[in-house]
């Protein structure tokens, strides 16, 4: 499991999620990919417990799907800076925000791997920290009496290299409620920004709850992938 605790940067190899081809100077006072690694963390919105390892059975109906997940992973930094947007459809329980996570939990890792060149003394600096953001439903309705918390959570989406939309439109939309995620997802989209959305709902469904303005937006440089099966959050066991 991932610790999150910021004080733990300055000389903790053993565990490291990122020692595989480090090339870190021992003798240095401060880890660099530790540090941009777990400062992006900080504001992610994600706990400890859903950072553990993800290591699903494949069932053999989602073998393809999990090839193009593989794929996007491998070339995690071009589908980000591209400013491409995943959708990932299928029952409760195949691995869907898992998968999501997976994808945006490697993305820290590559980017810290290429700014530990850039950290510098004032380690307040945050201008050149990449960071991820999980936006899920319950987050956007606790927004809709208090504008001060929904322009905090809008500030970090915008900001966000990698936004997870978690669960689109499995609660029930109110107008408000499609007016906050159309301004979100808008946003993110006119500034060219990746954003991967989860759904239990199949393609059809989706776009007859959702509005359409947000679906026009979706369906920008999107790709698809369907994750089909039984819940398998019993028993994982993965090679991917």
């Amino acid at each position: 499991m991932i610790n999150f605790k910021l004080s733990d940067i300055d000389n903790n190899c053993t565990n490291c999620p990122l020692k595989k081809d480090c090339g870190r100077d021992i003798g240095a006072d401060v880890c660099a990919r530790m540090f941009v690694f777990f400062r992006a963390l900080s504001v992610s919105n994600l706990s400890p417990s859903e950072c553990v390892p993800f290591n699903p059975i494949v069932a053999p109906e989602n073998i393809e799907s999990f090839r193009r997940l593989q794929n996007i992973s491998r070339n995690i930094y071009e589908f980000v800076s591209e400013g491409n947007n995943l959708l990932l459809m299928g029952p409760t329980g195949t691995g869907k925000t898992r998968s999501a996570i997976k994808l945006m939990l490697n993305y820290l890792a590559y980017m810290s791997k290429i700014k530990q060149s850039r950290l510098i003394k004032q380690y307040e600096d945050e201008t050149f920290i990449p960071t991820i953001y999980v936006l899920r439903a319950m987050d956007v309705y606790m927004t809709m009496l208090d504008m001060d918390k929904y322009k905090d959570i809008r500030r970090k989406v915008f900001d966000a290299d990698i936004v997870l939309i978690d669960d689109i439109g499995n609660k029930s939309m109110t107008d408000a409620m499609s007016a906050r995620y159309f301004d979100l997802i808008d946003a993110r989209n006119y500034s060219n920004k990746c954003t991967i959305y989860t759904s239990n709902l199949n393609g059809r469904d989706l776009n007859e709850l959702l509005d359409e303005r947000i679906t026009s937006r979706m369906h920008t440089r999107l790709t698809t992938i369907k994750l089909l099966g039984d819940d398998m959050r019993v028993e994982e066991q993965s090679k991917w």
